[in-house]
């Protein structure tokens, strides 16, 4: 039974999910290889690889088990980025542009 470690940000644990594919002990999984590290490095969250399909949820732990992976359905959202580390999503932006309107309107209202 392989065994996989997603960080969940909101609980600060790692969330362990298992398969029923066979793992010989020992062997150590292949390393993920980064498109384009910068100078400080991969971006983990963007790098690693993702958590297979057809698992299911074992439990909390907080130390992780088996290999360490991202859950893509849910990291970006998580996060709160977009396309890379430091992007905003396009709500967020509405939101300043309706709250920027809404402030010039209330301040041309209030100094007639």
């Amino acid at each position: 039974m392989a065994l996989y470690s997603v960080w969940d940000w909101s609980k600060n644990l790692y969330k362990v999910y298992a398969d029923q594919r066979p793992v010989s002990v020992g062997v150590d999984p292949e390393p993920p290889r980064p498109r384009n590290p910068n100078i400080l490095g991969a971006v983990p969250y963007e790098d690693a690889k993702t958590l297979p399909a057809n698992v299911r949820f074992m439990g909390l732990s907080h130390v992780p088990r088996g290999e360490i992976v991202r859950d893509a359905r849910s990291t970006v959202e998580l996060l709160g980025l977009g396309s890379e580390a430091g992007g905003t999503r396009p709500g967020t932006l509405a939101g300043i542009a309706l709250a920027s309107a809404l402030l010039g309107f209330m301040i041309a209202r209030w100094s007639r």
